[in-house]
């Protein structure tokens, strides 16, 4: 007689584990007999994601503010532990603030000592102000950004642009020299 069974392996589990089976085979005939131990080591391991998202989200007007959302997320087997997210400040703009105790440190931004359960994510934003002037159609591109862990899982993201528009703010005034009459025929 063969009996074969699956089991499901409880998510998390640390890498290394060992799972031990072993059976015992008995009847009303004879004493049990066991077998011998089957052995199978989990291999588990965190994969991180992220994905970026800015508001407005595809045009902007010069001096107006832009706030970037980044979801990092864990789809692994694993938790990860020591999460640190980073994004770069762009080029055009100025740091205005962010969520959760994030700081700018040389023109990129930085929040740290992040955990993610396995089927989790954690949300961050910050907000930039766009440069004033700046010619209409300059295109503020954010392309580096990414996410890593103490167990060495790193994910980056596509790179998410926002496009200015800017209109030159004439104004007209008019006067007449002399101010007061003028003689017909005179300049």
């Amino acid at each position: 007689v063969s009996v074969r069974f699956t089991a499901q392996v409880v998510l998390p589990l640390v890498n290394g584990t060992l799972i031990v089976n072993n059976a015992r085979v008995a009847s009303n005939q004879s004493a049990p007999i066991a077998t011998n131990n089957v052995t199978s080591t989990v291999a588990s391991a965190p994969s991180l994601n992220i994905v970026k998202s800015d508001a407005p989200p595809s045009a902007v007007q010069a001096g107006g503010s832009i706030v970037y959302t980044l979801v990092a997320s864990n789809t692994g087997t694993a938790n990860a532990t020591g999460v640190v997210i980073v994004d770069s400040i762009p080029a055009n703009t100025t740091f205005v603030s962010a969520s959760d105790g994030g700081g700018s440190i040389t023109s990129t931004m930085v929040w740290s000592g992040i955990s993610l359960p396995v089927n989790t994510s954690v949300t961050r934003k910050f907000t930039v102000t766009v440069a004033s002037p700046l010619d209409n159609g300059t295109v503020i591109g954010n392309t580096s950004y990414g996410v890593t862990s103490n167990e060495g899982a790193t994910a980056s993201g596509a790179t998410v642009t926002t496009t200015v528009q800017s209109a030159p703010i004439l104004r007209v005034t008019k006067s007449a020299e002399p101010p007061s009459t003028v003689q017909a025929g005179a300049a």
